[in-house]
């Protein structure tokens, strides 16, 4: 049975793409971490153990989870132009009470970040967390 829930995740859309690729990063409330790469031309869907937290490091992430606030999204650019079929990737914390907060979006060349400078230093760690992890993927055309 798999009991553990997703506490953070990032989601990435390749956009137009000849050879598009879509992502999920998801941190568990257990400490593990796991990917899921969507090969879209092949349709095929392939999971990824990524890597554990410690328990010390686990009970951190949790603890920052739990202070960064819901605010909506700002885009401090959002009078430049949008650019089409870009890729795009969005990342969210799942509180434990099961409330879900994205807290950064980048999309049609544009980034939307929270707002208030105290709780965008909340979660910046969790991004890097997410980031760092994703570079643990080991994509198909890497391996071949």
């Amino acid at each position: 049975a798999f009991a553990s829930s997703v506490i953070a995740q990032k989601e990435f859309w390749a956009g137009f793409s000849p050879n598009p690729v879509n992502s999920k990063i998801s941190i568990m409330d257990d400490g593990t971490s796991v990917a899921e790469i969507r090969y879209l031309r092949e349709n095929k869907v392939e999971f990824h153990d990524l890597a554990t937290l410690s328990p010390a490091a686990l009970k951190s992430l949790k603890h920052r989870i739990s202070e960064v606030v819901a605010e909506e999204l700002k885009d401090w650019e959002e009078d430049q132009p949008m650019c089409m079929d870009a890729p795009s990737k969005s990342y969210k914390v799942i509180k434990a009470d099961g409330s879900v907060i994205p807290f950064y979006r980048w999309a049609s060349c544009h980034e939307w970040v929270l707002p208030t400078s105290e709780n965008l230093w909340k979660a910046e760690p969790v991004k890097s967390l997410l980031d760092g992890l994703e570079a643990l993927v080991e994509y198909r055309w890497e391996s071949q």
